[in-house]
């Protein structure tokens, strides 16, 4: 259905509405919130209709994919005793998920819990894609989640290889309106960290609609390609591509490898190359903030929280923007040497900063201040999503 015939039905309705034009109704309502929007099919039949239209749904997510993303936390209840023997590492116990959303100005936006399946070590995995969807992956779980809608549900299990929650990316393609799952798995598994380390890699690929209320999910696909190292917990996804450290525990094929990284659009592995101060320090994270990718580490000084930005993809040239002071996050001055934490996101001229002990803080650019906003359940996630009205169910 197209425009004309949603705008036609809305004016020659003999149902009461108000007396807006049709197409500036459409546009109005095609910037509200999901959350508001799916109370307003309760008004009336005709409201129902055009909320329902595909139109709509077009001029919705043309808008929301104007604006800035939504900011998810995600924390745990745990309703177990979780300090088991590391012989009971392969139990799984169901706990509960919190996710929350707020949008840009801090207001929260939505809220809902889900109970998922995690092992004693609660590994959880919150993946972006900084589009409608996210993802959350533990062992040997992966889980699909619309939170504009309050839509959840697991995915099919991929290869009968071992696997763990932060060998699982996720993120959107786009130019295919597609998005992908991409899952490293051990063909062979060396505990010791030796060279039979050696990670395949799987993907699953979901298909949107062109009214981006519908799609469809493939079976997992294996890649002939070997992962080529073994990766962390942590993953970033950036400019269409999905980032990892690369696990320096592992025998590296090159000592100067640290950053691994999958194109989703042409399935393709290579090699990052870091910031000089890798080459000396080799414990950082990746992590995307406005859609940039930053690396931060703490340096010589353990206190010190040094913030590079990838400014140059052709090249591959990074720049530190900023060297933060942790000490002048105690007024008392009696942080310990060991104390570290890492960027997660920007307000303004403020950065927040998930440190040690899971505290989050912002700083000031400007002043050089710390705001202190209180303490996070363990483990905390974060991610960006933008809202839409993509069924899950369809998938």
């Amino acid at each position: 259905m197209d425009s004309m015939t949603t705008v036609n039905k809305m004016e020659h309705s003999t149902e009461e509405v108000p007396q807006i034009p049709a197409n500036a109704m459409l546009d109005i309502l095609s910037r509200l919130p999901v959350k508001i929007l799916c109370r307003f099919r309760c008004v009336s039949k005709l409201w129902r209709n055009y909320l329902s239209d595909p139109y709509f749904f077009k001029l919705h997510h043309h808008h929301q994919s104007q604006q800035k993303p939504y900011f998810v936390f995600m924390s745990l209840f745990c309703d177990f005793d979780h300090r088991v023997s590391p012989s009971d590492v392969d139990l799984e116990f169901d706990t509960t998920v919190h996710l929350s959303s707020a949008n840009n100005e801090g207001q929260p936006m939505s809220e809902f819990t889900k109970q998922v399946k995690v092992d004693c070590l609660l590994k959880i995995s919150l993946l972006p894609s900084h589009n409608n969807l996210i993802c959350l992956s533990t062992k040997n779980h992966i889980y699909i989640c619309n939170p504009s809608i309050q839509e959840f549900f697991e995915l099919p299990a991929g290869s009968p290889f071992e696997s763990f929650s932060g060998s699982v990316g996720f993120g959107y393609i786009p130019s295919t309106e597609e998005y992908k799952v991409v899952r490293l798995f051990y063909r062979q598994l060396d505990l010791d960290y030796s060279n039979n380390c050696v990670e395949g890699c799987e993907i699953l690929t979901i298909r949107t609609s062109t009214s981006y209320v519908s799609g469809s999910c493939s079976s997992w696909k294996v890649l002939e390609e070997d992962c080529p190292y073994v990766t962390d917990n942590f993953m970033a996804f950036v400019n269409g591509s999905l980032y990892w450290r690369i696990d320096s525990m592992c025998d590296k094929k090159d000592e100067d490898d640290y950053i691994l990284s999958f194109d989703l659009e042409a399935e393709k592995f290579w090699i990052l190359p870091p910031p000089p101060c890798v080459k000396v320090h080799g414990w950082f994270w990746l992590v995307e903030i406005a859609e940039e990718l930053w690396l931060s580490q703490n340096g010589d000084d353990p206190l010190i929280l040094d913030m590079w930005m990838l400014r140059d993809w052709d090249v591959f040239v990074w720049v530190k923007e900023y060297s933060i002071d942790l000490r002048t996050m105690d007024a008392i001055g009696t942080l310990p040497s060991w104390y570290s934490g890492h960027p997660i996101d920007f307000r303004n001229e403020e950065i927040l900063i998930l440190s040690f002990g899971e505290r989050l803080d912002y700083y000031n650019i400007k002043t050089k201040t710390f705001t202190h906003l209180g303490y996070v359940n363990h483990p905390f996630r974060h991610c960006y999503y933008r809202e839409s009205f993509l069924s899950l169910r369809s998938i």
